[in-house]
């Protein structure tokens, strides 16, 4: 029912709003912005690793697009001209895409 379906929409944003911050640390450093987001530096908090976190407004985009961009990245990840994308993640109001830095 609409109720239930709600219910679980609320509880995943509740636990999907510290994704991003369990695994990463996000840093105030902006590498680019455009017209559906900003990119920032990061780094992994496992290994210490430096990164790049695309961070895509869902006011902006559809999660389509957004997944056919995750599809085309993870396909041609193996490419060494291309950024391998490392990681995923969608909260509430965004997307984070982590890419190699």
């Amino acid at each position: 029912d609409a109720e239930g379906r709600e219910r679980v929409r609320e509880a995943y944003e509740r636990l999907a709003a510290g994704w991003v911050e369990e695994h990463y640390c996000v840093q105030h450093v902006v590498l680019g912005a455009g017209a559906f987001g900003t990119v920032r530096r990061g780094v992994r908090k496992k290994d210490q690793q430096v990164v790049a976190i695309k961070e895509v407004r869902k006011s902006q985009v559809t999660s389509r697009l957004v997944q056919q961009e995750r599809a085309l990245m993870t396909a041609c990840g193996a490419h060494c001209n291309i950024l391998r994308l490392l990681d995923y993640f969608e909260g509430a109001d965004c997307f984070h895409l982590v890419f190699e830095y």
